[in-house]
């Protein structure tokens, strides 16, 4: 198995700058479905609506629900902060 062929992408529900990450409740997610995530942007960063936030393995455990999970972990803003 290879993480960079059978990992799939987490698409952003909405567009704005990363604020934040919940970091705790991400490995809380992680750790209970047994994943490994890569991390695809930064905060400050603005992404837009569909833009990878992070690449999940092994792929196959992704689904709608699992997507939310994740996408509420990154925190976003209208504003570019510091």
């Amino acid at each position: 198995m290879s993480f960079k062929k059978e990992a799939l992408p987490i698409r952003a529900n909405g567009s704005g700058y990363l604020q934040a990450i919940d970091n705790e409740e991400l490995m809380e997610i992680v750790s209970k479905h047994n994943l490994l995530i890569r991390l695809q942007v930064r905060p400050e960063k603005f992404i837009i609506q569909g833009g990878n936030l992070a690449l999940v393995f092994p792929g196959e455990k992704v689904n709608k629900k699992l997507t939310k999970q994740i996408n509420d972990v990154f925190i976003f803003g209208k504003e570019h902060t510091e």
